[in-house]
């Protein structure tokens, strides 16, 4: 059995960055990291939770973004940009770089709603591709193995 897990984690630092064109308008970076890993897990049947058993990182990409200022302020169309951006040097899934803009967007437009005048936001992605092998230590088909014990004692005599 596999699944996939996305962890995203967003931080932001406000800047007071400028457009090196124009001094009153910000600037807004975003750096989009994405690592893939892969890791092995081992399921006991009945057991309370998954064993670790092996991970590997499969890729890691990064890619830094210039959201335009007046694209800050309106979320819908500074998530279609950053879709579209984000899909076109990360991600070549369309629903991991819609999720992944999106949560930038929403993000992105909290920080200008504060008067934030620029910030460097830093955006860190982790795709997990978990596979599970199922354990079942419980086996009941294999007579062979059966095991009584005893509560009382037991006396040899010769």
């Amino acid at each position: 059995m596999s699944s996939t897990r996305i962890d995203s984690t967003i931080t932001a630092e406000s800047t007071t960055l400028a457009n090196p064109n124009n001094d009153d308008e910000p600037m807004f970076v975003v750096r989009v990291l994405l690592q893939r890993k892969c890791e092995t897990m081992v399921s006991v049947a009945g057991g309370p939770q998954d064993l670790p058993v092996d991970e590997w990182q499969i890729a890691q990409h990064s890619a830094v973004v210039e959201i335009p200022s007046q694209l800050v302020t309106q979320p819908e169309s500074c998530l279609v940009y950053l879709a579209y951006m984000i899909s076109s040097f990360v991600f070549p899934c369309d629903s991991l770089s819609n999720y992944v803009a999106s949560r930038i967007a929403s993000f992105a437009g909290n920080l200008s709603r504060r008067g934030c005048f620029g910030f460097f936001l830093l955006a860190q992605v982790r795709v997990v591709e978990e596979i599970v092998d199922e354990v079942d230590i419980n086996d009941d088909d294999d007579d062979d193995d059966h095991v009584d014990e005893s509560n009382g004692a037991a006396c040899a005599s010769s």
